[in-house]
């Protein structure tokens, strides 16, 4: 791992225990996060996936800083907002199943979503290519069925990251792609207001520094692959599943933190 990569994780370690510390939160927070995304979020092409994807790498970082941290990555790849949307979404049962089970107990259940890559494909992906006002709309029915369905949990939506405008395996991404990905951001930023005072403490948008660093570092932290348009860059490589689960956790961290102020006002 670079120096830099040093740098930002430990900048981001510094900043969860400032969080931590000021908002009185104790080792004895529990926590059940669910994880919803595609390839980047389930982790292709690492080694020991269970252990290294960057949400298992979120979660172990978590696990660091509370007294339980469960989690279940319903991510898969090549997924869109199309496959987790209610009521018949392909794989939103598998969220369903993960979420009935942590509904046994007391804990906090957070939705970490992370959606919007393949949604951005030129084609391939279902639905592809999903236009800003759509994945506005899926955005928001996934996020009121989860929050309605399980009411004491919280959603939390992260950015997407940031894939090479050359990007082109069996689906085609290229800079046509990249720029729609970057029109949801501001979408996200829209659910998340107009939700907002319906799910008052409930949903936030998550990680926005991610992309911007990874379009920095790619070349550290994504891996090399063969495409139709020469290397491209796409997936984290293991330093790359660390350093976005550490955005991720700093970003769950808040939302935790969150909680525990906004408890202590009641």
């Amino acid at each position: 791992i670079t120096d830099t990569m040093r740098k930002i994780i430990i900048y981001i370690i510094l900043t969860i225990c400032s969080v931590n510390h000021g908002y009185g939160i104790d080792g004895g927070t529990r926590v059940n996060i669910i994880y919803i995304g595609n390839s980047i979020t389930y982790g292709v092409r690492l080694e020991d996936r269970p252990l290294n994807s960057p949400a298992a790498k979120c979660s172990g970082f978590l696990k660091e800083c509370f007294d339980s941290i469960r989690s279940s990555n319903c991510a898969i790849s090549g997924r869109t907002t199309l496959d987790f949307l209610p009521p018949e979404g392909k794989n939103l049962q598998k969220v369903i199943e993960s979420a009935d089970e942590f509904s046994k107990d007391s804990a906090l259940m957070i939705f970490s979503i992370k959606l919007g890559t393949n949604d951005s494909a030129v084609f391939g992906p279902n639905g592809s290519p999903v236009a800003p006002e759509l994945y506005n709309k899926n955005l928001e029915n996934i996020i009121c069925f989860l929050l309605d369905k399980y009411p004491q949990s919280k959603v939390i939506t992260h950015y997407p990251i940031w894939y090479s405008p050359n990007t082109h395996n069996r689906s085609k991404y290229m800079e046509e792609g990249l720029l729609r990905l970057q029109s949801y951001f501001p979408e996200i930023d829209a659910v998340v207001d107009k939700l907002k005072d319906k799910y008052t403490y409930r949903l936030y948008v998550g990680d926005r520094d991610a992309f911007g660093y990874f379009r920095e570092h790619y070349m550290d932290l994504l891996a090399p692959e063969n495409g139709r348009h020469g290397i491209f860059y796409l997936h984290p490589n293991l330093n790359g599943a660390e350093v976005l689960g550490h955005f991720w956790a700093k970003a769950i961290c808040e939302v935790i933190s969150n909680t525990s102020k906004n408890n202590l006002k009641r």
